[in-house]
């Protein structure tokens, strides 16, 4: 299969976000008297921040949570973006998919400014024909796969030429939700059952030709 229509995740995916985030996610804890007590945020990464500070601090208010996402995002759309990378190959990688002649696209829990932030940090705004997050719009999309399936009407793709590239179930589900053929990132933060029928890569360099696209060489 080659795909002609790649549609990336971020966190985990393209971005190691994982340090930039958690100090921002300390911070927001830190300003509502709380603290991480958990050894890792690996395995909480992915869903909007209100959903991770909930799993973390499960007996949170409205309010509380209120106060302490401002503080998160006073802080990550800032330093937390900064303290941001690429995962290793990202970038010639995707460079070589559009040279081939693939459309590409973000699909993103993110947020709008954050998310455009990250990308023109790393000269990679013109990388993609379309990003969206879940604020693009207003209400704000109610999941990835209702994201993913209006850039699937919009842009006329062709469902056996495209894929989804993601690191999460939720990833996953949307590509099911979209009808459309899906690709595992092994090295994010997710887990994803051997028994899903998907294709799986463990570093970025090996996705193209996992796409029928040339490989690195």
């Amino acid at each position: 299969m080659r795909a002609d229509w790649l549609f990336f995740d971020l966190d985990g995916t393209l971005a190691d976000s994982l340090p930039g985030l958690q100090a921002s996610i300390v911070e927001a804890l830190q300003s509502g008297g709380r603290t991480l007590r958990v050894e890792s945020l690996r395995p909480y990464i992915g869903p909007g921040i209100r959903t991770i500070l909930k799993n973390l601090e499960a007996d949170l208010t409205g309010a509380e949570l209120d106060a302490m996402e401002r503080c998160f995002r006073a802080s990550y759309d800032t330093d937390g973006v900064r303290n941001t990378r690429m995962f290793e190959g990202v970038k010639p990688a995707l460079q070589r998919l559009k040279a081939s002649g693939a459309d590409l696209f973000i699909v993103t829990n993110k947020p709008k400014l954050a998310t455009a932030n990250l990308i023109a940090q790393h000269a990679m705004t013109g990388s993609f024909r379309e990003v969206l997050s879940r604020d693009s719009q207003h209400p704000p999309y109610a999941s990835k796969g209702q994201m993913l399936k209006q850039l699937v009407a919009r842009h006329r793709v062709e469902p056996d030429r495209a894929i989804m590239v993601g690191d999460t179930a939720e990833d996953w589900h949307a590509a099911q939700e979209a009808g459309l053929p899906f690709a595992f990132a092994e090295y994010g933060y997710g887990e994803l059952g051997g028994e899903v029928d998907c294709l799986r890569f463990a570093c970025f360099a090996e996705l193209p030709g996992l796409c029928g696209h040339a490989p690195e060489g």
